[in-house]
């Protein structure tokens, strides 16, 4: 028990390291280590791929022991409609001949009809009330003239019920994808995941199948569906088709629910939401819930007590944790008479108020450690830590100030009892305060760390003195290490010294010729940059006395203006460029006089050079239009004010499955929340508008949502 309520807790408030090493240590001592789920608070904005599943209404297979139909869709043609029947009949050996007969609604001058090779493989097989006017092609494909009325075709096979069930299966199984083949590529693949949840237990159709790789998106997809396992999606590496994969499992697995009823239909659904990757997918599915009581349960507002019918442990709490989380109400946490569940529930709301009193609530030593680490590291209060009365949550949140000169310092050590951490702590002491003992007090196995000590004081304080310590072993690979590592440390020290005369005391000719070249070129004087205008549409003034700061290397190349009292504090343009010689715009900024963001700016990506967001601040807040891209690709229009989302909102396809560039939702958001009428489109045309209040879309009686068409 003790261990489910710590796995979720972490779960739900994994502390984010920002030391690799102190994350590695962690991840070595925790008992529960597993993948951060992330919670949001807020309702979440629906993205741009959301969209909703038609129904298809595929066929079925009737039977009644002595005969087995399928009724095919009905086929449009030029002049009307084509429907099709296949039957099988029980004869009088206890085995079935099949017919297949086509009503055409209107005269028809030339009609092709392929017969499926499960019915008959060849012509003569076959037996016709009318007789065709074309053999196409034995396989058979037969073309009619001038047909009007029925036409009956009777196949002269017999076979056994086992056959039977085989083909006329076959037959709907190649229709129906046929069928969903015929719909754009959005559509098709809808159709196709309805069409393989229907006859996921099809034998013919997992051997279809079998053989689709499942990290993509079709493979993954297709094997959620047929597994019931919306998991499955999770394998994906494009995030988009990741994100696509869930949206349909989801929806085609909670259709599948509506079959169900009472306890067993809640239990099914929160089945498939509790497998999404994290619960704000779960909170932005919940529109895919039709059942009212459902819908609120999965936002994480309702009654607390409708968690209590869940039988799985885990699952219950989830659904706790999720209902006190959006309430953020400390009196509804405090109800819940499991102790266990109640203290964790303490500690998520702890982190997320950043409250310390309360943790001072929690009994339980684990989690009263995660509450006040998140605390800890989200303030940067080291003080919190020695408060932590758990050993490894003590350490681990020690860990995260271990590096930062203004905090490390002896009692900190001497507290920490992870002896991995506890020596970084102590050797960033002896680096700060050039304390050669402690480097001294490395010996035999430890030895290449006392090297590693006095080359960090070397670089640290400029002081070549310290390079000369940096002791050779009688192992091969560590005495070439080691040299190195003494020659590296002259020659970084030279540099920036420009003392030429200290390349000389290097013995790697390379590292030595790298020394020379390096003082040579920080004794050149620094040459002119001509540095890119700002773009006309950027209005950004420099402050009077500003200090202009440029950078140039492989990675980014740019300038920006500071304070020049404040030589962190950025005024006025900032531009950031990928690449070196300002290749490609990266981030265009503007900051005022107080270095808050005030005014019009961009950003690109790395990739492609595609715009990601463009808009404006005001005062360190988004603030009028803002624009958002996927990979260039316009994706939505907020409007903002002062930071909050009030005004004209929309979204756009950036996909070809969707037709891309095409608008899919439009509306009006009020207090970042959707509220008034929304038109929701479909490649771009008009497909229906739902009325908002306050972020809730409305429902009529039985709960369903109200839409206008």
């Amino acid at each position: 028990m003790e261990k489910k309520i710590k796995k979720i807790v972490y779960v739900m408030l994994a502390v984010t390291l920002l030391l690799a090493f102190a994350y590695l240590i962690f991840l070595k001592t925790a008992k529960n280590s597993i993948d951060p789920i992330n919670f949001d608070n807020k309702r979440g904005e629906a993205p741009g791929w959301l969209q909703v599943l038609p129904d298809y209404g595929f066929g079925d297979i009737e039977k009644d022991g002595d005969t087995y139909l399928y009724r095919y869709q009905k086929e449009t043609t030029d002049n009307g409609q084509v429907e099709r029947l296949v039957e099988y009949t029980k004869n009088d050996t206890g085995k079935y001949q099949g017919v297949l007969t086509l009503n055409f609604s209107a005269t028809e001058k030339t009609f092709v009809e392929k017969i499926p090779k499960s019915f008959a493989t060849h012509i003569d097989q076959l037996e016709f009330s009318v007789e065709p006017s074309r053999i196409i092609d034995p396989d058979p494909i037969v073309e009619f003239a001038d047909v009007k009325g029925e036409v009956v075709i009777q196949s002269k096979e017999i076979v056994d019920v086992k056959n039977i069930e085989k083909s006329i299966e076959e037959q709907l199984l190649d229709t129906e994808f046929a069928r969903c083949e015929k719909l754009e590529e959005k559509e098709k693949y809808i159709c196709g995941f309805n069409l393989i949840a229907k006859y996921r237990d099809s034998e013919i159709l997992y051997n279809e199948f079998k053989d689709i790789k499942q990290d993509q998106f079709l493979g993954a997809a297709t094997f959620a569906v047929i597994d019931k396992d919306v998991k499955k999606c999770s394998g994906i590496t494009d995030i988009e088709h990741k994100n696509l994969c869930y949206e349909y499992v989801y929806q085609v697995l909670v259709d599948e629910c509506n079959s169900k009823t009472s306890k067993d239909y809640r239990d099914c659904v929160r089945q498939v939401s509790y497998d999404l990757p994290n619960m704000e997918m779960q909170r932005l599915f919940c529109y895919y819930i039709d059942d009212l009581e459902m819908y609120n349960e999965c936002l994480g507002k309702a009654d607390l007590k409708v968690c209590n019918e869940i039988d799985n442990y885990d699952k219950r709490l989830l659904c706790q944790m999720n209902i006190t989380r959006v309430a953020n109400s400390l009196e509804l946490c405090q109800t819940i008479k499991d102790t266990e569940v109640r203290e964790a529930c303490l500690a998520m709301l702890g982190a997320d108020n950043l409250n310390k009193d309360y943790c001072a609530l929690i009994k339980d030593d684990y989690l009263d450690g995660v509450c006040k680490t998140k605390i800890a590291m989200v303030k940067n209060d080291k003080t919190l830590c020695s408060q932590i009365r758990h050993t490894d949550s003590k350490d681990l949140c020690y860990g995260h100030f271990v590096l930062n000169k203004k905090f490390a310092s002896q009692a900190m050590c001497d507290d920490i009892n992870e002896e991995f951490i506890k020596d970084m702590c102590e050797l960033v002491l002896a680096v700060q305060e050039k304390n050669t003992k402690k480097c001294d007090s490395y010996s035999g196995e430890d030895e290449h760390t006392k090297a590693t000590c006095y080359f960090a004081i070397a670089v640290k304080h400029n002081d070549a003195s310290f390079c000369s310590k940096i002791i050779t072993t009688d192992e091969e690979d560590l005495l070439e290490a080691e040299k190195k590592s003494k020659d590296a440390c002259f020659a970084i020290i030279a540099i920036n010294l420009s003392d030429l005369g200290m390349c000389d005391k290097i013995e790697d000719s390379a590292i030595r010729q790298e020394c020379i070249g390096g003082v040579e070129k920080s004794n050149e004087p620094e040459p002119e940059i001509s540095l890119p205008a700002m773009p006309d549409w950027m209005d950004c003034p420099i402050p009077e006395g500003a200090k202009l700061k440029t950078w140039n290397n492989f990675q980014q190349s740019g300038y920006r203006y500071t304070d020049p009292n404040a030589k962190r504090k950025r005024v006025g343009p900032s531009m950031e460029y990928w690449g070196t010689d300002f290749a490609q715009p990266y981030i265009f900024m503007c900051y005022n006089a107080d270095g808050e963001k005030h005014g019009p700016f961009k950003t690109y990506n790395q990739i492609g050079g595609g715009k990601r967001k463009e808009g404006h601040y005001k005062n360190n807040k988004l603030d009028q239009e803002v624009r958002e891209y996927t990979n260039g690709v316009l994706r939505s229009i907020w409007t903002y004010t002062y930071g909050v989302k009030n005004g004209p909102a929309s979204y756009y396809c950036t996909v070809d499955a969707c037709t891309k560039g095409s608008i899919m939702s439009e509306g009006p958001l009020v207090n970042n929340q959707k509220h008034g009428m929304w038109t929701f489109y479909k490649h771009g045309n008009f497909a229906f508008k739902s009325e908002y209040i306050n972020g809730e879309v409305t429902r009529d009686e039985s709960g369903m949502n109200i839409r206008y068409y």
